[in-house]
């Protein structure tokens, strides 16, 4: 990369950093800082890694059993990007109590959003300043801020952006680098980008196994090479086996699959489909509210650039160049995925297929429910493509008027774009802002005696879908904040365990290091069991012997 480059993409990456700041503010990127993680799914990704935190190693290091005692479970199940947690692990003994790399992880998704966008543009948009321009976009997309600190994992977009980047780059021919070399070297790129997909979120890993199957496919029809296809899947699929395997992955006795398929699917006007973050576009109703994990809105600023891109593009027969091929494809057959069994449009159901006789496909397909995220490949496609067209160096050529009239237009859609996004991204950033601390849940002093004994290790939940959500939190804080574990978590997957079933029997063989937990709701199960009990808090405590 030329210094002039390099300079184009380190602006790019500053970009990203002054946008996150605009968005969130710095405060999101103290350690010590969580109101902002504390209900819904945020709290599931810190809470996690707080039980992960003070689980004792090993040998599979992603392993906890803090949080379903006395069995292990993957940290990947409490989406806490793996990655992260097991690396700040290593430095707990240095860490304060209360500590979140949530928001330094959302500002380095930032930084790569504008970094790797900038990287592809490159391929296509020779004027840098054009470049940055249309690398603005990128890091605005809603798709991508919206999934920041609600899934900070699944934020991770960067990661599609180096598959993409790869999948075009692959076909590049390097000067004074012999054919098996650069093979080998494209080997281990992807092998490299399987490790992180694994590392960071399960839905990352089959999205990128798309691109990859593309990207082979082009291999092997451009460079008539079998092998040198398949080497680059097989280097994605070990590689990415590896992190799952040592994370504990297929070690966790969890449900591979979850309901939902074709609930969560995309609908056909996703790209259109504002969900809030328009100024000018009307809302459009899904056919189902589990759609919204499909939400892929582009914005009426890039909406506007696809259709005069698509003009040019039909203008052109773009469609002939072999690489424009390979990225249709990969545009419909990704589409297609997402759509899932019931493909809609709008409020509409236009047609669903069974897959019930099915079993093995349908079970595959049910690891990856929310297809709807699916569409992010084509979204992506559809800016880089649009970007491409507009911006491609026979047609900016600075001796012709086309240059002016493409940055006008590109400036105009921008402001267009800002404007039009401006409620989404302003209730998102306010949202985290002004986040309130959790609500104290376990006030009574029993709480602070019972941890001060240092007599109790463990927490039992008689039922623990009796409680509310912000209930489960707040045990799971408390246990980790004092040495304790609990036997049941929100997980991402269902439990294949009979956790109820287990604790009733633990209760009914009470250990004197254990705590039960009852919601008054069962107070009818008391006399089961021959336990202390004290009510505080709306709770029912069990323990073996009276407290001193």
């Amino acid at each position: 990369m030329k210094l002039k480059g390099r300079v184009v993409t380190i602006a790019a990456g500053l970009m990203g950093l002054m946008i996150f700041i605009l968005i969130f503010g710095p405060k999101v990127l103290l350690p010590f800082y969580t109101d902002f993680l504390t209900e819904g799914d945020p709290g599931q990704h810190y809470y996690g890694w707080l039980l992960f935190r003070e689980a004792p190693w090993q040998p599979m290091v992603g392993m906890m059993n803090t949080a379903d005692h006395p069995y292990s479970v993957s940290v990947i199940f409490t989406d806490s990007i793996p990655l992260c947690a097991v690396f700040f692990k290593l430095f707990r003994a240095f860490l304060p109590k209360t500590f979140q790399y949530f928001g330094l992880w959302g500002l380095f998704c930032f930084v790569m959003q504008g970094i790797l966008s900038e990287r592809i543009l490159a391929r296509y948009v020779k004027n840098p300043v054009l470049r940055l321009i249309d690398t603005s976009f990128l890091i605005f997309i809603p798709a991508f801020v919206r999934r920041v600190f609600w899934h900070t994992a699944v934020s991770s977009h960067w990661i599609i952006l180096l598959a993409l980047y790869l999948f075009l780059s692959d076909a590049d021919r390097v000067q004074g680098v012999s054919a098996k070399k650069r093979t080998l070297m494209i080997a281990l790129r992807w092998g490299l980008t399987g490790v992180l997909c694994a590392s960071v979120h399960i839905y990352l890993l089959g999205i990128c196994a798309f691109i990859i199957v593309f990207s082979a496919l082009r291999t092997w029809y451009e460079q008539r090479g079998l092998l040198r296809a398949l080497l680059i899947i097989v280097s994605f699929g070990t590689a990415s086996v590896f992190p799952l395997w040592i994370l504990g992955g297929f070690s966790s006795g969890m449900s591979s699959g979850a309901p939902g398929l074709g609930y969560y699917s995309f609908n056909l006007l996703g790209f259109f489909i504002p969900e809030r973050w328009s100024l000018f576009m009307p809302e459009i109703p899904y056919y189902a509210e589990g759609q919204t994990e499909g939400f892929s809105y582009l914005g009426l600023g890039l909406i506007v650039l696809v259709f005069a891109a698509l003009y040019a593009g039909i203008r052109k027969k773009i469609w002939e160049r072999p690489a424009v091929g390979f990225g249709i494809g990969l545009f419909v057959f990704s589409l297609l995925f997402s759509l899932s069994t019931e493909v809609s449009a709008g409020r509409h159901l236009l047609w669903m297929y069974d897959i019930g006789s099915a079993g093995f496909i349908r079970s595959a397909w049910e690891v990856f429910r929310s297809t709807g995220r699916f569409a992010w490949i084509p979204m992506y496609l559809l800016i880089f493509g649009a970007f491409a067209v507009l911006g491609q160096e026979n047609v900016l050529n600075t001796k012709t008027s086309m240059e002016k009239i493409v940055m006008v237009l590109t400036i105009s859609c921008l402001v267009l774009q800002i404007v039009d996004l401006y409620p989404g991204i302003s209730d998102k950033g306010r949202s985290i802002r002004e986040a309130q601390p959790a609500m104290e849940v376990l006030d009574a002093p029993i709480w602070e005696e019972l941890a001060e004994s240092g007599k109790y290790r463990h927490i039992v939940f008689m039922n623990k879908d009796l409680l509310m959500q912000n209930e489960q939190y707040a045990f799971a804080n408390y246990a980790a904040m004092n040495g304790m574990t609990i036997n049941d978590f929100n997980f991402a997957r269902a439990f294949d365990l009979h956790t109820r079933e287990i604790a009733e029997d633990s209760a009914r063989h009470p250990s004197e290091d254990t705590i039960y937990i009852f919601t008054m709701a069962q107070q009818n199960m008391l006399d089961n069991f021959e336990l202390t009990y004290y009510a505080y808090d709306g709770y029912f405590i069990g323990l073996k012997e009276c407290k001193d």
